[in-house]
């Protein structure tokens, strides 16, 4: 019998060969499109061709083998132009299967994906209910595509684009992601759920309040959080999980709540997060120790106060010390993540961010009134800005005097600068990255 849907990410042109202990980490996103599709009745497969080593002649062996009616792939920045070749790929497989590709990069990206002859339709923005909808009309008992929201299609020699959907105000009407599709033995992270989607702050290296306009930030009910844990725990045998918001310490008390229920159930797991520095507060801290968190990121961005005034953080250095010391203070592993290369950085200001954080790794480090066998480590992450379709410095590059030194998607990966700004070359990025203080990942401080 014929597939109904085959869901697929593309290899990443950022990611080194096949490595399970190499930080693989199970994509969420289509988890979720694979259980609304299911939920619905259909027949669904995913294929994440990194994490199973698929090369373009297995996918088109899949295809021909399974005849899906439509190829669903979801792209990135370091996936896009591989998702485009996918496309191609299915289209000469099976000519009458239909194409649909979505995510961030795809979103913001109307006219050069659908440029692409392979692909049939770009989902934009949060896909649960337009997948089904256009499973339905490709089934043959839905919508037309012009009444579908939040999709945009080739008409003729024109592209209609949809009004946008509404966001999903009550995440928790969406089921538990499909983790039972996944090879989840073949990655090292397969334990990642999220709590929330959005952000409401406005910096402007991001695109989440972009991609998640209004409202900017839903949350999940503390207690089906703890069910879906639970599910991950009995069923799938995950003990080990990151919670993947961009901000689950953003509603405190929220936090708070759902620490308590993994107390209240005697969940035996250890998990990692994102967290703001300006809504973490020491309770919380040890409460998120308490309910099993062993590690915690926060993004810091720069060491130059005005600097962070101007990418509109919303902290302070202050704010930043004074939390990067107490979490790693009660046992919490630290990272502390940079960007180099921001419109107004300098090589003073460079110097700066460098400097604050190997400041900020002495905290971890055996001072005498400071040290101790429970305080956690501290590590530096440093990557060059890299403006993406969707953020404000993408939309303000020109004014901000950024000149790109490639459009080629496929090198933009994070990894070595594709800009230059008034005051950096790439080279100075790249020696600010990869020489002396800064190293990529960098342990600046380590537990007594």
């Amino acid at each position: 019998m014929a597939l109904d849907m085959l869901l697929v990410t593309p290899p990443s042109v950022a990611a080194k060969p096949y490595d399970k202990d190499g930080g693989m980490t199970l994509p969420l996103g289509l988890g979720y499109l694979a259980a609304v599709l299911e939920q619905a009745g259909y027949s669904v497969e995913l294929l994440d061709m990194a994490a199973e080593q698929a090369r373009g002649a297995d996918l088109t062996r899949l295809v021909r083998e399974r005849q899906p009616r439509v190829v669903g792939i979801s792209t990135m920045v370091v996936t896009y132009k591989n998702g485009l070749r996918i496309a191609e790929l299915v289209k000469a497989a099976s000519p009458t299967t239909k194409v649909i590709v979505g995510g961030p990069q795809a979103t913001f990206l109307v006219e050069e994906t659908l440029a692409c002859p392979a692909v049939d339709v770009l989902a934009r923005y949060e896909g649960e209910e337009t997948i089904l909808e256009l499973m339905h009309h490709f089934a043959g008992d839905g919508p037309t595509l012009d009444q579908i929201r939040g999709i945009a299609f080739k008409a003729g020699d024109h592209i209609c684009e949809t009004e946008s959907r509404p966001l999903i105000e009550d995440l928790d009407r969406l089921p538990f992601p499909g983790r039972h599709l996944f090879k989840l033995d073949r990655y090292a992270k397969p334990g990642v759920l999220i709590t929330a989607r959005g952000c409401p702050s406005h910096c402007v290296f991001c695109a989440a309040n972009t991609l998640y306009p209004d409202p900017p930030y839903r949350a999940r009910s503390p207690h089906f959080i703890v069910d879906e844990i639970e599910e991950m725990v009995n069923r799938h045998k995950l003990n080990s999980f990151f919670i993947a918001d961009d901000a689950f310490t953003l509603w405190p008390k929220r936090a708070m709540a759902i620490c308590d229920l993994i107390i209240e159930r005697r969940l035996n797991v250890q998990w990692t997060c994102e967290a703001r520095v300006n809504t973490m507060t020491r309770e919380l801290a040890r409460k998120m120790v308490e309910a099993g968190c062993i590690e915690v990121q926060y993004g810091v961005e720069t060491g130059n106060p005005e600097i962070m005034k101007l990418i509109r953080k919303g902290i302070s250095l202050e704010q930043v010390e004074k939390v990067v010391d107490y979490s790693q203070a009660i046992g919490l592993d630290v990272i502390c993540s940079f960007i180099i290369g921001f419109p107004w950085d300098t090589a003073e200001t460079v110097r700066q961010t460098l400097d604050f954080a190997l400041r900020l790794g002495h905290l971890g480090c055996p001072i005498p009134n400071r040290g101790g066998k429970n305080r956690g480590r501290i590590v530096a992450m440093y990557a060059p800005l890299t403006p993406l379709p969707g953020t404000a410095i993408y939309r303000q590059a020109e004014a901000l005097g950024i000149r790109f030194l490639t459009r080629d998607w496929d090198l933009f990966t994070f990894n070595s600068p594709v800009i230059e700004t008034p005051h950096l070359s790439a080279a100075q990025v790249r020696q600010a990255l990869y020489g002396g203080l800064g190293q990529v990942q960098t342990v600046v401080g380590q537990a007594a």
